[in-house]
């Protein structure tokens, strides 16, 4: 094992690296109660935009905040928006697209005209428009999220699960009368888990970019709550007086979103999932 993990970290380095980038942002997020020095929340006004100093490393906003207090808590939010919707996109995309591979193709036709559906429409205005008549906030983003970020996964599982339907062992299995979902089960997910462990982590970055920019034009999460994006929007009215308090959280949504982009790529090339037919 030891060894095996020698020669992992030796061939593939940005991977280590990555992952070890992640895990720092998740143990920040996770305790950020204990790590950050000031409380996210806490006015005095007594010091408003002030740079970056000893005292406060990242500055302070117009209520005196501390800015890197607020980014350490506002990963929380990130974090989860990043990973909770691909989880659930993935769960759905995979379970209709193994449906649509190994399904009649009536099934299939309609599996895949509604995924022709959720494509067509552009994502950002789709999701203002329903964060727009719902009303701002996480439940309502992670819904927007959601409604429609599961077809992509759905069309690449389903590539993968055609190609894997006209295998020998899968015929024998169907002629042994197992069901559609025993078939998926035994033969079909054990093949493509490397094509969704790539398929998530290249949808988390899409995600927090997403919780990024809808904050941004003030669709995502509302006061008292924080996100990096929320404090992008903060700052930008400041961007010439106290250019810090964009720029800060912006290096840790752009590190973030980095890590989980260079992590796909060096996952897909791990598993072999090079070129346009698989992934």
């Amino acid at each position: 094992m030891n060894s095996k993990f020698i020669r992992l970290v030796k061939s593939r380095p940005l991977l280590i690296m990555c992952s070890i980038v992640i895990l720092i942002f998740i143990i920040m997020a996770v305790f950020a109660d204990f790590i950050a020095p000031y409380s996210p929340t806490a006015t005095d006004f007594s010091n408003p935009m002030s740079a970056p100093s000893a005292e406060h490393i990242f500055g302070t906003d117009r209520l005196s905040r501390d800015i890197f207090s607020r980014m350490i808590h506002g990963l929380r939010m990130s974090l989860f928006i990043g990973l909770i919707p691909p989880s659930i996109n993935l769960v759905l995309g995979a379970l209709l697209g193994m449906l649509a591979g190994l399904s009649n193709k009536w099934i299939d036709m309609i599996i895949m005209r509604l995924v022709d559906i959720a494509l067509s429409y552009p994502f950002m205005i789709l999701a203002m428009a329903i964060i727009y008549n719902l009303g701002p906030g996480m439940m309502t983003m992670m819904f927007a999220l959601v409604v429609l970020g599961w077809a992509s996964s759905a069309r690449i599982i389903r590539a993968q699960t055609k190609m894997i339907a006209n295998e020998t062992y899968v015929d024998a299995a169907k002629s042994m009368g197992l069901s559609r979902f025993s078939v998926m089960k035994a033969h079909i997910l054990p093949n493509i888990r490397s094509t969704l462990i790539v398929i998530y982590t290249m949808e988390i970055p899409e995600s927090i970019l997403a919780e990024a920019g809808l904050s941004f034009l003030g669709f995502g999460a509302q006061a008292p709550m924080t996100s990096l994006g929320v404090m992008v929007s903060d700052g930008r009215s400041y961007v010439f007086d106290a250019p810090w308090m964009s720029i800060a959280p912006g290096i840790f949504i752009l590190l973030l979103s980095l890590s989980f982009n260079f992590l796909g790529d060096e996952l897909r090339d791990y598993f072999g999932l090079k070129g346009g037919s698989k992934l």
